[in-house]
């Protein structure tokens, strides 16, 4: 007989989907009706699945998905049995509730739902954006100013000129030597208007820096002052290294001229091809020096930074701790190249472009912005441990002190002579005040996606350790110095008018005093008759 469909929406309310009848109690009918119920719910969940997917569920449909029983669950079918548990789930229904749920939706705290704010997603995306804005004005910024800054063609040949000017009047006293240009006019990392580094060679052997090469620096002085027009501000520094400093009139630029330092060509030559290896050395490097001008933190003779030790520091970042690196070490990489004992002629005609060199064949992996460059490196040097360990461009990394270097503040080997060009900073405090401003750029950079360039080098003008003070706290100071102001002001009329009081009340006690002196006269000695 078979079943219609009045009878089958009859015993469909009766029946839940976990209840499944058995063949004893309700015969045929009852198990069609089931499967039938069992079915559209199937379906139901279904394009349930399929609407979550898609990014458009309905929770209020989000009812447990019947499981499929063997036969051993026949007698235990609410129960947990070993049999349901090894049991195996269809691949597509994983994520659903077992079948000894109930058909009633789920609650809360049986199905948990992680709620995320439209609010909180709109402002991490809104962060996002700032930061990665951020990243791009720096990166403009740092080429802006390098395009404006940059030593020019124009500049060079200016200084070529004044090289072979001063070569062939200094041949009038040593006619056999070399006045050759060094430095950062040379090196890639000039600016407009820096000064011009002259190396005389006199001969191809080292000269003793204490005593001949200051005979020669001071017999030079005198024969420029006497017979060079041009030459105005001239004098001679004693240092480790003597020199001669004047400025060309001509020009106006200033010249510093020192007596066979042949490291200075190497470091020239070695510093000139690192800024031809990538394109983003040279804006990094010209910024950063002009940071550490602003901040006052790139003077030697205060004891700073060196401008050569932050070229050093910049590419000792970009070797080691930048990943993958930047700029390679090519002393490890080109040693015929860059040979410390090198012939120094050959190095001389290789900077004025009259020998070609091997070319430099690397290409970085690294694809790093500009600005995130720059974060990077502020936050490298704020939390570097400069008193443990050395950085050293020549092997590309940093290793811990060894015996045989002085324990100072700062450690930055000299590539060729592997000396510290650091050692002028040897005072505690302007150690520290060094490691502030890093520390202080790198906050800065960090806690504000809305700080560029500028807002860095006004925190220069600061002085040494002060913090800028808010708006409201330079309101707060000034109503604290007019009230301090004013208490100063009572006292000062409390003071006066005390004083006054005082000598008020002695002028009555004097007056008092002679009136009743005045009253009192002679005595009269009265006579009794």
């Amino acid at each position: 007989m078979s079943a219609s469909n009045h009878d089958l929406h009859h015993y469909m309310p009766q029946y839940r989907p976990n209840d499944w009848p058995s063949h004893q109690s309700g015969g045929n009918r009852q198990i069609a009706a089931h499967a039938i119920e069992q079915t559209k719910l199937n379906n139901q969940r279904r394009a349930e699945h399929e609407r979550s997917a898609a990014g458009t569920s309905n929770p209020s449909r989000n009812y447990p998905v019947k499981r499929k029983f063997t036969s051993e669950d026949e007698d235990d079918q609410r129960g947990e049995t070993a049999a349901i548990k090894k049991s195996k789930r269809s691949p597509e229904r994983k994520h659903l509730p077992s079948s000894n749920s109930r058909r009633d939706p789920p609650t809360a705290s049986s199905h948990p739902e992680v709620v995320v704010s439209s609010d909180d997603s709109e402002t991490e995306l809104d962060d996002l954006d700032r930061v990665i804005q951020q990243r791009k004005q720096l990166s403009s910024e740092i080429c802006e100013y390098c395009e404006l800054h940059v030593q020019k063609e124009p500049d060079y040949l200016v200084k070529e000129e004044l090289r072979r000017r001063l070569e062939n009047g200094i041949r009038e006293v040593y006619r056999r030597s070399d006045l050759v240009l060094v430095g950062s006019s040379l090196n890639g990392f000039g600016c407009r208007g820096s000064d011009a580094d002259f190396c005389l060679l006199v001969t191809l052997q080292e000269v003793d820096q204490r005593h001949d090469a200051r005979f020669m620096l001071d017999e030079i002085h005198q024969y420029m002052r006497a017979n060079f027009s041009y030459v105005s501000k001239s004098c001679v520094i004693y240092a480790k290294v003597p020199i001669m400093r004047f400025t060309d009139r001509i020009t106006g630029i200033e010249c510093d001229i020192n007596i066979n330092n042949i490291t200075g060509i190497r470091n020239t030559h070695l510093l000139q091809a690192y800024s031809k290896v990538d394109r983003r050395v040279v804006p990094l490097v010209l910024w950063i020096k002009y940071w550490a001008k602003t901040n006052q933190i790139n003077d030697a003779s205060q004891g700073t930074l060196s401008s050569y030790s932050l070229v050093l520091l910049v590419l000792h970042y970009l070797q080691d701790i930048c990943s993958p690196p930047v700029i390679p070490s090519l002393q490890e990489s080109y040693p015929d190249t860059f040979n410390p004992h090198k012939d120094i002629l050959r190095i001389h005609a290789s900077l004025n472009g009259r020998i070609l060199e091997p070319a430099i064949r690397f290409k970085s992996r690294n694809t790093e912005s500009l600005g995130e460059l720059l974060m990077g490196f502020f936050k490298h040097v704020a939390f570097f441990n400069f008193k443990k360990n050395i950085i050293s461009v020549r092997i590309g990394s940093h290793f811990s002190l060894i015996n045989s270097w002085r324990p100072q503040l700062i450690h930055i080997e000299e590539p060729f002579e592997k000396m510290n060009v650091a050692r002028a900073v040897h005072k505690l405090n302007r150690f520290q005040d060094i490691v502030h401003k890093f520390k202080q750029a790198h906050e800065t950079l960090r806690d504000d996606p809305r700080c560029y360039l500028d807002d860095l080098l006004s925190l220069g003008k600061q002085k040494p350790g002060k913090v800028q003070k808010t708006k409201r706290q330079k309101i707060k100071d000034a109503l604290n110095y007019i009230k301090k102001k004013e208490s100063d002001v009572k006292n000062l009329i409390s003071f006066g008018s005390s004083r006054r009081e005082k000598a008020k009340r002695e002028n009555d006690l004097h007056g008092s005093g002679q009136n009743s002196k005045n009253e009192s006269g002679p005595r009269i000695k009265w006579v009794k008759r």
